[in-house]
């Protein structure tokens, strides 16, 4: 008889054996799902080993993160309604970068003018702004490694 047999031998050799025992045999005989799991499992377990670097003087650096380090915060929050329109009230600061750019346009597209601190790392507009007026700041910034960063908000 073969190793994997048919439902059908099963049931004829069970009617004609002395019971379960005769069956129990059949079964002992096939394959278990046991030691196919084990093999797998120690095939993964081979192939992770030899993923990893070793640490050694030969491993490349890790490459630097690409996202920049420079924090743009806005004055008031993006989407903010009803704020003040002195120019204390609306600006941009950076932290860990300094600025590039800075742009604050009226609704219509009209450019509001504004200062730098000298550091770079603050802005505020020049004027008080209109009320009742949507605005959009873009700011733009460099962090120590060069890397960019970008913050648009927009107020009314």
């Amino acid at each position: 008889m073969s190793m994997w047999t048919p439902l059908t031998s099963l049931r004829s050799q069970r009617s004609l054996s002395t019971g379960r025992r005769r069956i129990r045999a059949v079964r002992a005989g096939r394959p278990g799902i046991a030691p196919i799991v084990l093999a797998l499992f120690a095939v993964a377990v081979l192939a992770l080993g030899g993923c990893s670097s070793g640490g050694g003087k030969d491993a490349s650096p890790s490459p630097s993160p690409t996202v920049s380090k420079a924090q743009i915060t806005t004055t008031p929050k993006d989407g903010a309604d009803h704020v003040g329109i002195t120019v204390k009230d609306v600006g941009a600061s950076v932290a860990d970068g300094t600025f590039s750019s800075v742009t604050l346009t009226a609704q219509g597209g009209r450019a509001i003018p504004g200062a730098l601190a000298p550091a770079r790392n603050a802005w505020h507009p020049s004027a008080n702004l209109a009320r009742g007026t949507a605005y959009t700041l873009t700011a733009e910034a460099k962090d120590p490694d060069g890397r960019t960063a970008t913050r648009t908000g927009r107020r009314r």
